[in-house]
């Protein structure tokens, strides 16, 4: 994973960035062709005493920075690959992508990608 940090009046400093195993991912939103990162969830946390000093769940990321690739594509990219039917990112099997709703009988993540998308 590759992140771009932008800094004021400086060129953007690459670095890579590991997600733990097992983790979802970061909070983002699209402003114009960059995938900005909104927010990193904090650590677990067992009291609201320690929840103040919880670190984020990812080291090295922070809100603002610029997600430049993921797993070798742009997020642009990306998102084109979960959405073309016979790629290896796309989870659409037996339906075109985007045909199925929310409620479906066996949800396809794809499909709610580009759903929450729109």
């Amino acid at each position: 994973r590759a992140w771009v940090r932008m800094s004021d009046g400086e060129l953007p400093a690459t670095k890579k960035i590991k997600l733990p195993s097992g983790w979802a991912g970061l909070s983002f939103e699209v402003r114009g062709q960059r995938a900005v990162i909104t927010e990193v969830p904090k650590a677990c946390f067992s009291s609201q005493r320690f929840e103040g000093s919880a670190g984020g769940q990812v080291e090295g990321v922070e809100s603002g920075d610029v997600i430049a690739q993921i797993n070798g594509d742009t997020p642009t990219r990306l998102a084109e690959r979960i959405s073309t039917a016979g790629d290896a990112h796309c989870a659409c099997k037996g339906h075109k992508p985007g045909t199925m709703d929310k409620f479906a009988a066996t949800p396809c993540l794809s499909c709610d990608f580009m759903r929450r998308k729109q």
